[in-house]
């Protein structure tokens, strides 16, 4: 659809982002396709929903690998292709509840955000040496039907301008690779109003 839609090559792959030989050949796909790679942006996350008591040892372990060590893997990966270009782009979507007192989510999973966060911010100063801009993107709550049973319509109609969009997390990201190439955006904050009504006791 992309393709059809934009007139653009397009190359999809299934990936698990905790598999570091599996990002690697993923990395080789794109060098072999379109010989280079200019933007990369680390998505995926483990979501643990309930209280703390709830989470079992492999749901802890797996919201970890996925949110953590999938984006570094996946950097290193890339790093060659992303190297090469100039300039080149690494986004990383944590939270809001990457930062103190901003933590209205499950411990484990704000645990995990807050690993990648700081990730984030060292990556960032040893990548501008190779001329990538690294940035930081951290949402609210998304109307989105990931982890819910809810469709996204429902949300959309239910928070109305509470929640934040897909798209505007989209536009964020373009907003921060299509600076002026002496600038570098390090962060872009997206709260939701909703979230400050919302009761978060549950975790």
């Amino acid at each position: 659809m992309i393709a059809a839609d934009a007139g653009a090559r397009v190359l999809a792959r299934r990936l698990d982002v905790r598999d570091e030989a599996r990002a690697a050949e993923v990395a080789g796909d794109v060098a072999a396709t379109f010989g280079r790679c200019d933007i990369l942006v680390n998505n995926a996350a483990g979501w643990l929903t309930g209280t703390l008591g709830d989470a079992d040892r492999d749901s802890i372990h797996e919201a970890i690998d996925v949110t953590v060590k999938g984006p570094i893997f996946m950097a290193r990966a890339f790093w060659g292709l992303l190297s090469a270009a100039d300039p080149a782009y690494i986004v990383n979507i944590t939270t809001l509840g990457a930062r103190p007192g901003r933590s209205n989510a499950s411990p484990v999973y704000v645990a995990a955000k807050f690993g990648l966060a700081g990730f984030t911010d060292a990556l960032r100063r040893l990548a501008v040496k190779s001329g990538i801009r690294v940035t930081e993107i951290l949402p609210g709550s998304i109307a989105t039907d990931y982890g819910l049973d809810t469709p996204p319509q429902e949300i959309e109609e239910r928070y109305g301008l509470d929640r934040c969009s897909p798209r505007e997390v989209a536009e964020a990201v373009l907003f921060a690779v299509t600076r002026s190439r002496a600038a570098m955006v390090e962060e872009i904050r997206l709260p939701a109003v909703g979230d400050w009504f919302q009761d978060y006791s549950r975790y």
